[in-house]
């Protein structure tokens, strides 16, 4: 377990430790039978927790956001992803990068959720478009009223980062060499 882990760890509660514990045998595929006799120091003395149920993959659907402990839409899998991008002709549904120009575009070719996975976005086809690495980076999680809303977003953000990247850039370049 690394140091952040340890860090959050400390500072959750007792019971939010379970919580973490039930989880991660979850979704790790580990099988929690028979359980640990957990042993919590309580001042009477010590006293054992009942013991913890087995949970299988199968039985959570979707994987939880350990940070809101909400179920969010699971994701794409290759083969679904494949298809989306084959719908959108593999060109990217905000700026129009083409992912079949180079085989750099296509190696930053994704597959975006509209409406973020993060606030309940289903993995529904018509919430599915093919994007690029940045495009999908600039949109992030942020929920927009519809797809338009967020590539004007996308797209208004992307100019200001060129004009700051070739602003930096003549700057850059006006410089004398030995400077």
């Amino acid at each position: 377990m690394n140091r952040r882990m340890r860090i959050l760890l400390a500072q959750f509660s007792v019971s939010a430790v379970a919580v973490f514990c039930i989880l991660r045998a979850a979704f790790s595929g580990l099988d929690t039978n028979p359980p640990l006799p957990y042993v919590l120091p309580l001042s009477s003395g010590s006293q054992k927790l009942p013991q913890l149920p087995k949970i299988s993959a199968p039985e959570v659907p979707m994987p939880l956001n350990l940070v809101t402990l909400s179920l969010v839409a699971s994701p794409v899998s290759g083969q679904e992803g494949l298809k989306i991008l084959e719908r959108d002709d593999y060109r990217c549904q905000y700026c129009g990068l083409d992912g079949r120009a180079s085989f750099e575009n296509a190696l930053v070719m994704r597959v975006d959720f509209v409406h973020p996975r993060a606030r309940k976005g289903k993995k529904d086809p018509s919430n599915l478009v093919a994007c690029c690495a940045p495009c999908n980076t600039i949109k992030g999680t942020k929920v927009y009223a519809n797809f338009d809303e967020a590539k004007s977003f996308v797209l208004k953000q992307r100019e200001g980062l060129r004009k700051v990247w070739q602003s930096k850039a003549a700057h850059q370049s006006s410089k004398p060499a030995g400077a």
